[in-house]
């Protein structure tokens, strides 16, 4: 029974922090398409958040558990997560800014 609480309860967690990721990516797209995002950022630094921000977000979707028939193994969960350092990130994950 606690381990089905904790379950719950670390499953929220990776949840919110999915959201939260997304929410983060959302915001700089409305930045580019407004073009606002020149006042707060040079374009490498804007490229180099938006890399960070799909990152994020690609981890966090890894984190969750599949649905379906498959059972959430919380202590397997990182295995799902092949996170990489920003600097290997492809330039096919960047939007169309122009650079």
């Amino acid at each position: 029974m606690t381990r089905d609480k904790d379950l719950a309860r670390q499953l929220a967690l990776v949840s919110r922090w999915r959201e939260l990721a997304e929410q983060r990516l959302e915001y700089l797209n409305e930045l580019y398409e407004s073009g606002r995002w020149r006042r707060y950022h040079t374009e490498q630094a804007f490229v180099d958040n938006v890399r960070d921000a799909k990152r994020a977000v690609e981890a966090w979707r890894k984190l969750e558990p599949l649905t379906g028939s498959r059972v959430a193994d919380v202590d397997g969960l990182l295995r799902y997560a092949d996170l990489q350092p920003v600097a290997n990130v492809s330039t096919e994950l960047l939007p169309s800014v122009g650079i």
